[in-house]
């Protein structure tokens, strides 16, 4: 991956920085606090297929409005939600409701599904990968926000369309 590339004004590794600055602070509130932390990659799946078919001002749309959904689904106080590339969204979940992160994943998706299909007539999808420690001191941040990035690898290399779940650190 190209970690100089662009996006909205925002290079990769600066976003990709913010990201693990952010997991870093909530992990230390989260130590403080006895609390979980979760961590959400969000993958816009064929995104490349999206930009080669109906253009890339229609796959930046259709993320657009992905974009918004997760930080409709992430928009507590301590949420943060950061684009991570062209088609990648990292959103950080301190102390996440009972229901969980699981739980957040699946709105995320459903939300996804109402996104107006493609040209070609294909729905939108949407494959999520989660990383949760129950609590995480900001040593672990970057291991945590990498299996989630993992945990999405995981779900796009299965068909796509996917939320897989990582198992918390010991």
């Amino acid at each position: 991956m190209n970690k100089r590339l662009n996006i909205g004004g925002t290079s990769l590794f600066e976003a990709h920085r913010q990201a693990v600055q952010n997991v870093r602070t909530e992990g230390r509130r989260c130590v403080n606090e006895g609390a979980c932390l979760a961590v959400l990659a969000v993958g816009l799946d064929r995104q490349g297929e999206i930009a080669a078919s109906a253009g890339p001002d229609a796959a930046e749309e259709t993320f657009g409005q992905l974009l918004r959904a997760v930080k409709v689904h992430c928009g507590r106080d301590r949420d943060h939600v950061v684009r991570l590339s062209s088609d990648t969204i990292i959103a950080i979940c301190p102390k996440p409701l009972p229901a969980g992160a699981r739980h957040i994943a699946a709105q995320i998706r459903e939300a996804a599904e109402q996104i107006p299909p493609l040209a070609d007539g294909c729905p939108v999808t949407v494959s999520i990968g989660i990383a949760t420690a129950a609590p995480v001191g900001e040593e672990a941040a970057e291991e945590l926000l990498t299996r989630a990035e993992r945990s999405l690898e995981t779900a796009r290399g299965s068909g796509g369309n996917r939320i897989i779940g990582a198992a918390p650190s010991p």
